[in-house]
């Protein structure tokens, strides 16, 4: 059997006028192209690579608007910023989809 890998999960979320900021306690760098999109109990998340973050209505919203994530790293107890580690450009095409497959997931939860 394979070893699982351990995923770094994003632990605070901060939309602004600039983009979205994501805060992880640890974050593995990824490729471009190992991105996807995951359904769990009535969520919707993002994986970039080893790295998890959660998709609210409200930080699609602000990507829609300004479509930038910043990816910051820091300690979870002190809720500060240590570093910047990463920022990515998000195209609007796939926030579309991102888009839809909340939608579909929220009339999924209604029903």
């Amino acid at each position: 059997m394979a070893p699982m890998k351990e995923k770094n999960f994003c632990y605070k979320s901060v939309a602004f006028s600039g983009g979205v900021i994501l805060l992880f306690d640890n974050y593995k760098a990824h490729k471009d192209d190992d991105v996807k999109i995951n359904c769990f109990n009535g969520m919707l998340f993002i994986e970039l690579g080893d790295n998890v973050f959660l998709v609210t209505e409200q930080l699609l919203h602000q990507l829609m608007k300004t479509p930038v994530i910043f990816i910051c790293v820091g300690a979870p107890d002190e809720y500060e910023i240590t570093h910047a580690v990463n920022e990515i450009d998000v195209d609007r095409e796939v926030l579309s989809q991102v888009k839809g497959a909340l939608t579909v997931i929220s009339k999924q939860m209604i029903h």
